[in-house]
């Protein structure tokens, strides 16, 4: 089997968002297709060494006990930063849950969505909590609404943003400029 290198990898606009998901010590448990084109296979390295593969990367806030120090800041809140890669601009969102943190390098892109598209103010609010790793009764919480409803603004942002999980949610949020 051919072994991959970094050195001849990019992370253009048109590949999907990076994922890594680490253990508490930052031992990756799992990574998706796009994470081992672009930073090799990482399961079973740490993740500040697999996101180190990120080719001319700035501003990476990776470093032994990172992971740690997300978990332990609090379960709900996420860490975002602005990294930047060979002159491309990026976002690295890590998310705490439960004992692992998920972390989601996605392109900032100039793309808009359509007018019919764009979220309604309440559902951006919704696309701040989430990304900030609230969950469903914690976000109704937060804006003082029934869970069925936050359910439903959930619904209807991932058909407007023709995405399948909230990670992918969060991912294009950001993408699209909604979140910062």
């Amino acid at each position: 089997m051919k072994q991959n290198t970094t050195d001849s990898k990019s992370f253009d606009n048109t590949r999907a968002p990076i994922m890594v998901v680490a253990k508490r010590d930052g031992t990756v448990i799992d990574q998706n297709f796009s994470a081992e084109q672009v930073l090799g296979l990482g399961r079973g390295k740490r993740c500040w060494e697999v996101f180190g593969n990120l080719p001319k990367a700035e501003g990476l806030p990776c470093d032994p006990g990172c992971v740690n120090e997300l978990l332990d800041s609090s379960l709900s809140e996420a860490k975002h930063t602005p990294v930047s890669s060979a002159g491309q601009k990026f976002n690295l969102t890590c998310v705490p849950i439960a004992e692992t943190a998920v972390c989601i390098l996605s392109p900032r892109a100039s793309i808009k969505a359509h007018e019919w598209e764009r979220p309604t103010p309440r559902e951006i609010e919704v696309l701040r909590l989430l990304a900030d790793g609230k969950n469903t009764s914690q976000i109704a919480e937060a804006l003082d609404l029934s869970n069925a409803t936050i359910r439903t603004h959930v619904e209807n942002l991932l058909q407007k943003f023709r995405v399948h999980t909230r990670t992918g949610l969060v991912a294009l949020g950001f993408r699209l400029g909604y979140l910062d």
